[in-house]
C-alpha cells in the first residue's frame, strides 16, 4: 500500500523493481494498491484505494491563513477561532461519496478527523461524527465491491487510532463500542 506514490522518486520504477524481484526469486508478485489521497494519476498499480477523508476536496482546508470568514463559520458552532477549518460530518461524507471516478477502486470509510493536536491552530476539524453515517458509508462501500471479484473485495477503514487526528475507531467515552459494533453489523449480515 503506497499512501503517497508520488513521493517515490519514481513510482512506476518501484513498482517495477518490486514484481521483477518478486519473479527473480519466483514467489508471487505483490499486489499494490495505491491511495488517491494526494494525488489521481496513479497507473501501474494492481488497484486504487479512493482514501478518506479527501481533505483537498474541502473548500479552503489547506489554507492557513486567518480569515473573517473562517472566523464567522466558527463562531456559529462555538469556536473562537479565525484560523482552524471546521466541516460537519454529514456534508463531508455527502461531498466525498457524490466524488466519480474515471477508475475502478477500493473504497474507505473514515470514523472521524481532528488533527488539532498536531496541528494547533491551522488544525482540521470535521465534527458531529455519527455512527449511523458512518454505517451507511460501510454498506454504501460493500455495494461498491460486490461485483468485484472475490479477493479484490476490500474495503478500508481509516481509523489509524491515532488519537492525535481523532481518527480512531476504538471505544471511548462518547460513542462506547458503537463504531465498532457497526463494523460488525454490516459484515456480519449474511
Amino acid at each position: 500500500m503506497f499512501y503517497r506514490p508520488n513521493d517515490l522518486p519514481d513510482y512506476k520504477k518501484t513498482i517495477e523493481i518490486f514484481r521483477e524481484t518478486a519473479k527473480q526469486y519466483n514467489i508471487e508478485p505483490p499486489y499494490l494498491i495505491a491511495s488517491n489521497s494526494h494525488t489521481q494519476n496513479l497507473e501501474g498499480f494492481d488497484h486504487i484505494l479512493n482514501f478518506e477523508p479527501q481533505l483537498g476536496i474541502l473548500s479552503n482546508a489547506f489554507n492557513d491563513s486567518p480569515s473573517l470568514k473562517k472566523l464567522f463559520q466558527n463562531l456559529k458552532v462555538g469556536i473562537f477561532s479565525p484560523f482552524l477549518k471546521v466541516y460537519d460530518y454529514a456534508k463531508v461524507k455527502k461531498l466525498m461519496a457524490e466524488r466519480r471516478f474515471k477508475y475502478k477502486f477500493l473504497p474507505c470509510v473514515f470514523v472521524g478527523w481532528d488533527n488539532t493536536a498536531r496541528r494547533g491552530k491551522n488544525g482540521i476539524i470535521i465534527k458531529d461524527r455519527s455512527v449511523q453515517i458512518f454505517k451507511d458509508s460501510l454498506e454504501n462501500a460493500k455495494l461498491i465491491v460486490k461485483d468485484y471479484p472475490f479477493d479484490e473485495q476490500l474495503i478500508f477503514i481509516n481509523a489509524w487510532n491515532e488519537w492525535g487526528e481523532g481518527n480512531h475507531l476504538e471505544p471511548d467515552r462518547k460513542f462506547g463500542h458503537q463504531f465498532l459494533n457497526a463494523v460488525k453489523e454490516v459484515f456480519n449480515e449474511q
